[in-house]
């Protein structure tokens, strides 16, 4: 009964209620970049509507998924949230080797 109705997403244990007008992860994502000036981006799901971002990002996107799924379009996967800080550890540390 909600006027105007809100767009509903489906997630994996969750539905999301969206009001209208609002952005999608992707719209949201590459608002957030031309904002702050960024060419690349990170981006780590493990949900369903995640895929949004995963589906057809542009190269300079790193997209992980939390755990595996044949179906997903990330580019790369870790096998649980724990991987995620191993994953962000790494590139940290990666930056730091180059800015030395």
């Amino acid at each position: 009964a909600l006027e105007p109705a809100p767009r509903l997403m489906e997630g994996k244990c969750v539905l999301n209620v969206l009001p209208e007008g609002a952005l999608s992860k992707r719209e949201g994502l590459i608002a957030l970049m031309a904002q702050s000036g960024c060419t690349h981006a990170v981006f780590v799901g493990d949900d369903v509507t995640d895929e949004d971002v995963f589906v057809g990002a542009p190269p300079a996107w790193l997209t992980v998924r939390v755990g595996a799924d044949r179906d997903s379009a990330a580019r790369w996967f870790v096998p649980a949230q724990i991987d995620v800080l191993r994953l962000l550890q790494a590139l940290h540390e990666q930056r730091e080797r180059r800015l030395a």
